[in-house]
């Protein structure tokens, strides 16, 4: 059912905040902590563990090196080939202006 179905990314989506904010320095702020668990629920938590973006954010570089970071993963495997898909640019650029601003904007 759709509530079932709600219930379920509710949960998935808390498991996934929960696991990046093990990750991340204290000081992290709710808006880099969604934009970090949208990040680690699409490439999974083992890959952001060791992401740039997340080694960045912990070393506390720039918010645009960070994007840097985030901006890397925007390639999917098709056809054997890794390409850079128009989606995943666009999801990046929405989690980097989650990260920066709060706001979710494409």
């Amino acid at each position: 059912t759709k509530a079932q179905a709600e219930a379920d990314m509710s949960a998935t989506v808390r498991r996934f905040a929960e696991e990046v904010r093990q990750l991340v320095r204290k000081d992290t702020t709710d808006a880099e902590l969604s934009a970090f668990t949208s990040l680690a629920y699409n490439i999974g938590t083992p890959n952001f563990k060791t992401s740039s973006a997340l080694r960045w954010h912990n070393a506390r570089e720039s918010v645009s090196k960070v994007c840097a970071g985030i901006r890397m993963w925007d390639k999917a495997t098709v056809n054997g080939k890794k390409i850079v898909l128009k989606g995943l640019v666009r999801r990046r650029a929405a989690e980097c202006s989650v990260y920066t601003t709060g706001d979710f904007n494409e």
